[in-house]
């Protein structure tokens, strides 16, 4: 896994701690979009959901989509 083994910086000492920290963030994200898609308020989608679906625009790969791939 070489996908954010530079999160922190080129000069990363722990590069596979620093790719597991995105995956686990995506994964976060991904996870908190779908499950608190609508704000509290009924305001429509809320930051979360926003946010992971301009990732997704952008051509992210979410944890998920591995995971599925594998099966």
């Amino acid at each position: 896994m070489t996908r954010g083994k530079n999160i922190f910086g080129p000069d990363e000492k722990d590069q596979s701690s620093s790719a597991n920290f995105l995956i686990i963030l995506l994964d976060c994200i991904e996870k908190w979009a779908l499950t608190f898609q609508f704000s509290e308020d009924g305001g429509g989608e809320n930051k979360f959901y926003k946010a992971y679906k301009q990732l997704l625009d952008k051509g992210v790969k979410f944890p998920s989509s591995f995971k599925q791939a594998k099966k």
